[in-house]
């Protein structure tokens, strides 16, 4: 699956929804996501690792398993997606290997840095004010985004999108989505999903 085509990209969050990890997957996975990103920030070790086997088994020959965050976990998924954290930036694709490597930036400068890093993808992030991470700062400038997009690498945007302000991502020409919020709230994941689906094909 190549990176620029991932569409709908599906993130877990075990604050936002009642529903297990499983149950999250297993509905994104029937709407037949390409991608999953494991995002757990309070649990211990061993029970991220028991969830990832779990996940990494339901997931097996239809998406693809990022861990969010941990480079120690990232044998377990078929790669990692890190935040600006210089520490970690810095030894990623050493210590990752040949797995994928997607890096959160905000702007047209740490998109440069995150490539020379070894980034497979960028997260592009927030385009809107984002609820579900409260620390993500002020949304990126249109202008940003498009200085970014010269630089011919797989955009990802994330941060306070729903059904209602999509079209404006997709006009911009990133056509690969993340909705966290909206989708993790509704009552069906996958039907919620689809509903982003057929507007990024539609766009």
């Amino acid at each position: 699956m190549g990176l620029n085509n991932i569409g709908f990209y599906f993130i877990t969050d075990s604050k936002i929804t009642k529903k297990p990890i499983t149950q999250q997957v297993k509905e994104a996975l029937a709407a037949d996501v390409k991608i999953i990103q494991y995002r757990e920030k309070t649990k211990k070790k061993q029970a991220m690792i028991k969830e990832l086997k779990k996940i990494k088994k339901l997931a097996k020959g239809k998406a693809l398993l990022i861990v969010n965050d941990y480079l120690t976990l990232a044998k377990y998924a078929d790669g990692v997606h890190l935040g600006q954290d210089e520490s970690k930036l810095k030894k990623a694709r050493e210590k990752i290997k040949d797995r994928i490597l997607g890096i959160t930036v905000h702007n047209y400068e740490e998109a440069k840095e995150a490539i020379t890093l070894g980034a497979d993808y960028l997260a592009v992030s927030p385009v809107f004010i984002s609820k579900t991470k409260l620390d993500a700062g002020k949304p990126i400038s249109i202008t940003e985004i498009e200085k970014i997009k010269t630089l011919k690498i797989p955009l990802v945007a994330i941060g306070g999108i729903t059904l209602k302000n999509v079209d404006i991502v997709l006009k911009m020409g990133i056509k690969n989505i993340v909705a966290i919020s909206d989708v993790l709230k509704s009552r069906s994941i996958a039907k919620r999903i689809r509903q982003y689906q057929k507007k990024i094909i539609l766009s």
